[in-house]
């Protein structure tokens, strides 16, 4: 079997066409994609245990919700970052419409992390909040090439609490009809950097 996150394997398995899957992953076979699909299928019929560690809610601000229901399609630009590397960590999430109209967005301090752990926490955030609004199809948008790549199947990771960052993520975005990670450049992500470094910005003044 190819060597690509069980879990990603799992969600794609049970979300496109196999003929898709099979290509995408030349080293996958038949047989172990319809082992993927049954233990998705497996999973899908348990509630999913969180196993990727709580968000702090040090800090935490959020715009008021748009007024009445959020759309079914919803654009979202999310950054997370670290002053040292692990230092002072914030995560900015900014929500739009279609037509660049802003619905909401959050800047949260984390505490102490890395850059990689502030990514995926910004990440969460803004899936757990488009599950909350009912949104169908989500389009994240985001400048970590690492994020993007791992979420997406082309990155493997071996650092445990990413692993669980990942497996987190990956159970949200199946209680959303559609989810699409794309990367974009820094300067394409600038209001979800401002709301990352916001929220350093008053975490460290704690």
């Amino acid at each position: 079997m190819t060597h690509e996150p069980r879990a990603v394997l799992e969600a794609l398995a049970a979300s496109l066409d196999a003929g898709e899957v099979l290509a995408r992953f030349p080293g996958l076979t038949r047989e172990d994609l319809r082992d993927l699909i049954r233990e998705a299928a497996r999973r899908a019929t348990r509630p999913a245990a969180s196993t990727a560690p709580p968000v702090p809610d040090r800090t935490a601000a959020a715009s008021p919700p748009a007024s009445g229901p959020w759309p079914e399609e919803v654009m979202v630009h999310i950054d997370g970052g670290s002053r040292g590397n692990p230092g002072e960590a914030g995560a900015g999430v900014f929500f739009q419409d279609r037509s660049g109209t802003p619905l909401q967005s959050n800047s949260r301090y984390l505490g102490r992390a890395t850059n990689n752990t502030a990514e995926y926490q910004a990440l969460l955030i803004a899936l757990a909040r488009a599950r909350d609004a009912g949104v169908r199809h989500l389009r994240v948008f985001s400048d970590s090439e690492l994020l993007v790549n791992q979420v997406n199947g082309r990155y493997r990771t071996k650092v445990p609490h990413l692993q669980q960052f990942l497996q987190e993520a990956i159970r949200l975005m199946r209680e959303i009809d559609r989810v699409d990670v794309a990367h974009v450049r820094r300067e394409k992500n600038v209001e979800a950097d401002v709301l990352a470094n916001e929220a350093m910005d008053n975490g460290s003044r704690r």
